[in-house]
């Protein structure tokens, strides 16, 4: 059974700003995981082999950054559309 309840307009752009502050964050820890991961992978170019953890960890931090890029720009663009959605 759906109950449907009435929404504050107050709590919509909460949610609204809330998500946006999310959405920022994620854009500038994925900025700071791409640079550290530059950073650790060009201090560690001595050797480029698999047993160089610098370098491990570094690719690591670059791969991670794309991840929690994408995933804050998912969210915020299924938010917009969640929000066309409840207005027509």
């Amino acid at each position: 059974m759906i109950v449907n309840k009435p929404v504050r307009v107050s709590d919509n752009k909460e949610n609204e700003v809330r998500l946006t502050q999310m959405v920022f964050m994620m854009t500038v820890m994925a900025w700071v995981a791409l640079i550290t991961g530059v950073v650790i992978c060009l201090f560690n170019l001595h050797a480029l082999t698999n047993s160089n953890t610098g370098i491990m960890v570094g690719i690591g931090f670059l791969v991670g950054s794309v991840y929690i890029y994408f995933i804050g720009k998912a969210m915020g663009l299924l938010n917009i559309r969640r929000n066309e959605r409840d207005t027509d």
